[in-house]
C-alpha cells in the first residue's frame, strides 16, 4: 500500500511531487508524515483489514549563513563641515535582504543612508547590518572607521592699530572688529 505523505512545519512537497522544498529555518522543523488508511484498495477492491497508522519522522532546518560586502571607501580628507553624503547601494548581502547603518562618533545618520559630520577630531564610525530573517542567520557587521579634521577657520579684523596710544586713554570694545570662519 502507497502510503499519503504529508510535509510541514519548515518544507513543503513542490506541488504534484515528492520534491520536497525548505520553506524557512531555525526554531521549526522539517516534518515529514506518510499515512495509510485502513479502506485501501488491494488487488482492485476495498479492504477493511489494516489499522489506520501513520509514521513522520522530523529534523532541523538550519538558516543559511550570509555576508556583508560593501564598496563604500571612507574619504581620506574629511573635514568637519564637509557636504553630507549618500552611502545608499555601498553594500549587499549575500541573502538580498536589505542592509541597515549604525553610525557614531563624529558622524550621524540622517534620514536612512546620508552621512553628516557632526565634529571633528573624533573619528566617524558606520556600521553595515543584516539582522537576517527565517532562512538567513545575521550577518556578521562590517565597519568602516575613519578621521574627521577640524576644519580650518580664518580670523580677520578691521582692527586698525592706534598710532598714538597713550597710557590712560578711553577704553574701547573692539570686539565687533573681528570676524572667523
Amino acid at each position: 500500500i502507497t502510503p499519503i505523505l504529508y510535509a510541514g512545519d519548515s518544507c513543503t512537497f513542490l506541488p504534484g511531487t515528492t520534491i520536497l522544498h525548505y520553506t524557512r529555518g531555525g526554531s521549526v522543523p522539517c516534518s515529514i508524515v506518510a499515512y495509510v488508511r485502513n479502506d485501501n484498495n488491494i488487488n482492485g477492491g476495498p479492504t477493511q483489514n489494516f489499522i489506520n497508522r501513520e509514521a513522520g519522522v522530523h529534523w532541523t532546518v538550519n538558516r543559511k549563513s550570509q555576508t556583508i560586502s560593501t564598496t563604500f571607501t571612507p574619504p581620506t580628507n574629511a573635514t568637519f563641515g564637509d557636504a553630507d553624503f549618500d552611502i545608499s547601494g555601498m553594500a549587499t548581502s549575500t541573502s538580498g535582504l536589505p542592509i541597515s547603518l549604525s553610525v557614531g562618533g563624529s558622524c550621524q545618520l540622517i534620514g536612512v543612508s546620508t552621512i553628516h559630520f557632526t565634529r571633528g577630531s573624533i573619528p566617524c564610525g558606520i556600521t553595515f547590518m543584516q539582522n537576517g530573517n527565517l532562512q538567513y542567520l545575521d550577518a556578521s557587521r562590517v565597519s568602516v572607521v575613519f578621521n574627521v579634521a577640524r576644519k580650518p577657520q580664518i580670523i580677520t579684523t578691521t582692527l586698525t592699530p592706534p598710532t598714538n596710544a597713550t597710557y590712560g586713554d578711553p577704553d574701547f570694545d573692539i570686539s565687533a572688529l573681528a570676524t572667523t570662519t
